[in-house]
Parts: structure tokens; sequence; C-alpha cells
């Protein structure tokens, strides 16, 4: 897809994010976490880069965390094969309300106010996240 024809805004701000798979067909299950590359992300996806090799069309789902965000679930949509591991594209079933009023105010604010905003945001106010499903509600209605 091409950035023309994206639905939101992209950030390429560095998280640290860690991957789990949540559920295998509907049944959800524990896996160990492991930390990732993220490329970029917005309020519908995002992409990573990894060594772990993920089929790209499995009946799973993939569990996302951040300290100040929570957790984030989605499902691998393509998939890339490059010298050092494998970068994926994944579209969220569900995000919190700190990570969705985080990337809203961003592509509003600009990528300078967005690392400012990170830096002063504390675990306590990202523990009050709860999960959003998708898709998330316009920009028109804030």
């Amino acid at each position: 897809m091409s950035h023309e024809n994206r639905q939101h805004h992209r950030s390429t701000t560095a998280l640290d994010l860690s991957l789990s798979i949540h559920s295998i067909q509907n049944k959800e299950t524990k896996t160990r976490r492991t930390f990732i590359e993220l490329k970029d992300i917005s309020l519908t996806g995002l992409s990573f880069k990894c060594s772990l090799n993920f089929p790209s069309d499995g009946d799973f789902v993939l569990k996302f965390e951040n300290a100040l965000f929570g957790e984030m679930h989605g499902k691998i949509v393509w998939k890339e094969h490059t010298e050092t591991g494998y970068l994926y594209g994944v579209h969220f079933l569900s995000i919190s309300n700190a990570l969705n009023r985080f990337l809203t105010h961003e592509s509003l604010a600009g990528s300078g106010r967005l690392r400012t905003q990170a830096a002063v945001m504390t675990k306590p106010w990202s523990a009050q996240f709860e999960a959003v499903p998708q898709p998330v509600p316009d920009n028109h209605s804030q």
C-alpha cells in the first residue's frame, strides 16, 4: 500500500515493544515474550522486524506490549524476508486508549512534539488503558 493511500498517519517513533503469541485458533496461549524492532505504527497497524519466522497466513493473534501504552493485538497481513530476519505488517484487532490518544495527538501535532510528549509520560498514566476494538473512531469525535 502506498503512503498516499494510507488511512492513518504512520509514526516512526522508537518504542520498546515486546511480542508474544496471544492466541492460536481462538484459544488463548502463553508464550515467551521477545523484543522486536518497530519500524512504524499507526492507529490501524504496525510493521516490525525480527528473526522469528511466523507464517503470514496463520490462524493466530499476536500480542504487542509497551510499558507506556499497554497491550495491542493484531494479525500478520504481510511478510518479507530480509538479510537479517523478517519484516512483518500487522493489522490491529485492538489497541489501548493510551496508544489511540498518543497516535491521534502525534498525527495532529507533528513528530517533533511526539518525542517531547513521550519523554514526559509515566507508567501510572499508561496503566489506565482499556482495549479499544478496531476500527478506531475518526479524529472528528475528539
